[in-house]
């Protein structure tokens, strides 16, 4: 799924939630989990985070992973 195929996916379900809600994904991400995995004996997830702006044109994407949920 492209860039702007998921956040056509997200962005109803992030507009129909409460700011409560919001803050239980940050927590607990139910709606807005894409996957989950064990590794060793570790839990990861990747959950759906949003940004301010999405270059659709753009011809260089940087990517990220932070820890946690800062």
């Amino acid at each position: 799924m492209t860039t702007v195929g998921t956040a056509a996916k997200y962005l109803p379900i992030i507009k129909s939630m409460s700011e409560a809600e919001v803050a239980s994904e940050i927590v607990n991400p139910r709606e807005l989990l894409l996957d989950r995995y064990l590794y060793k004996s570790t839990r990861l997830e990747i959950a759906y985070a949003p940004f301010d702006y999405i270059n659709t044109r753009a011809k260089i994407v940087i990517v990220g992973i932070t820890p946690g949920k800062q």
